[in-house]
């Protein structure tokens, strides 16, 4: 399975919300983790889940000072997420 990184639209106020889905691994999270804080992020807020090998990660995702991200942002957002998880 390819990861899949994307933002549900409107899910929540004042942050972004990124859906991660990606094949399990050992030191998955802990490399997620060190994609947001290299990109200068804030999680608000993460739910993790585990199924049949296959991760569902959210992300609540702001600015260092708070609100949600740009959409240039976002976009370099998900593709270091990918790359993260694929490489």
């Amino acid at each position: 399975m390819a990861t899949r990184a994307f933002v549900v639209p409107g899910a929540a106020e004042g942050a972004t919300v990124l859906e991660v889905r990606s094949r399990d691994r050992v030191g998955l999270l802990y490399d997620l983790g060190r994609c947001l804080a290299a990109a200068g992020l804030s999680v608000r807020s993460a739910h993790i889940a585990t199924y049949a090998g296959q991760t569902l990660d959210t992300f609540y995702l702001t600015e260092p000072r708070g609100g949600q991200l740009s959409p240039g942002r976002v976009a370099a957002t998900v593709a270091a997420v990918i790359d993260c998880c694929d490489g």
